[in-house]
């Protein structure tokens, strides 16, 4: 994972506290009523479920922005708005933000 190791430590705490179920190296084949099937190393599984969670790659959304601009003189732009990227580089730019103001 791309994410600073601290960030990516305390995720991962609060996912095995919530006693979330990782499945890594792992294809989804089906989602159904109340189960996923998957392919991953072990082969083929069913598990029960009632919450999947699909994580396909992010896109900037600056739609609000656009619309701002129509009311608003000064609008600045900040984190996944701009371009996709970590939370610490959405933090930092916010702050920057709010100091130029």
């Amino acid at each position: 994972l791309d994410e600073p190791v601290d960030e990516r430590a305390l995720l991962l705490g609060r996912l095995k506290k919530l006693k979330v179920k990782l499945e890594v190296n792992t294809k989804l084949l089906a989602i159904e009523a109340k189960s996923v099937r998957l392919d991953g190393p072990s082969g083929a599984k069913v598990l029960p479920c009632d919450t999947v969670v699909i994580c396909l790659g992010s896109h900037s959304n600056d739609g609000l922005a656009k619309q701002l601009k129509q009311l608003v003189n000064n609008i600045i732009v900040v984190g996944d708005a701009v371009s996709p990227r970590r939370v610490t580089d959405a933090i930092a730019e916010g702050a920057l933000a709010a100091l130029a103001l």
